[in-house]
């Protein structure tokens, strides 16, 4: 809807307390602050000159990485990274065919299926804005850190104690892959290995748990940015919304 409210002066139209040798003004959005010489002001907010509240793709709480990311690209390179660990792990099981024993070759067949199943879902979720879709995801991304944090202990635990039950687990592991050590009940001869292997793991079980938290974080802001869009599409919603904040306005 727009308005006029110009005044006639020598033929031509003018708005009050105008000059008339400037420039006629712009007539713009009833919704928008005009100028007294036209032209809406600098701090105009666009979403005003609207009659509903727009759903707003690029808020900052549907944005990670410190607002420098939207989460629809943080969900594709959580893709692309499953990719990457699929391909990786498929490999790994490969040479597990070869060197392992049947236990872990199931184990590792089945991770690497709950990768793919996961990476399926994720591409799903992005194509057909299910929401729910991104559960399975979630489930990995917490089932991943409670693991992380389970080695993340484990490894600690070896550091501080080389001659405790975690020392003699990562011992065993240090014997099985190097004939030459012995195995040596007060773990004196492997400390150093046991030690280096701890603070490995260590680093890597930090490393998962920063991954896993942050997919985590992603998924559940893609989750949430696809359950505000799909309600935004549908006016009633709307409605909803400002008859709700108008009954508060009335209450307060």
């Amino acid at each position: 809807m727009y308005y006029d409210e110009r005044h006639q002066y020598n033929g031509e139209r003018y708005y009050p307390r105008q000059d008339p040798f400037d420039s006629p003004p712009r007539i713009t959005h009833i919704h928008t602050n005009v100028h007294p010489y036209g032209g809406p002001t600098r701090d105009m907010d666009i979403a005003k000159t609207f009659d509903h509240e727009p759903f707003r793709h690029t808020d900052p709480k549907y944005k990670c990485l410190c607002n420098k990311m939207h989460v629809k690209q943080g969900c594709k390179c959580i893709l692309a990274f499953l990719i990457i660990v699929a391909i990786i792990a498929a490999l790994l099981l490969i040479l597990n065919w070869n060197i392992g024993t049947w236990t872990t070759l199931i184990i590792h067949a089945i991770l690497l299926l709950g990768i793919i199943a996961c990476a399926f879902a994720l591409v799903l979720a992005m194509k057909t804005e299910k929401e729910k879709l991104l559960l399975p995801v979630a489930g990995i991304a917490i089932l991943g850190a409670i693991i992380s944090i389970v080695f993340l202990v484990f490894t600690i635990w070896s550091l501080i104690d080389p001659s405790g039950a975690t020392g003699q687990l990562v011992n065993n592991f240090v014997v099985s892959q190097n004939a030459s050590h012995t195995d040596d009940q007060g773990l004196h001869e492997n400390r150093e290995e046991i030690e280096t292997i701890s603070a490995i793991t260590l680093v890597i079980a930090l490393a998962a748990l920063a991954a896993s938290l942050w997919v985590a974080f992603v998924v559940y802001k893609y989750y949430m940015y696809l359950k505000d869009m799909k309600f935004a599409r549908v006016p009633k919603n709307q409605v909803h919304i400002e008859i709700k904040d108008l009954k508060k306005g009335i209450n307060q």
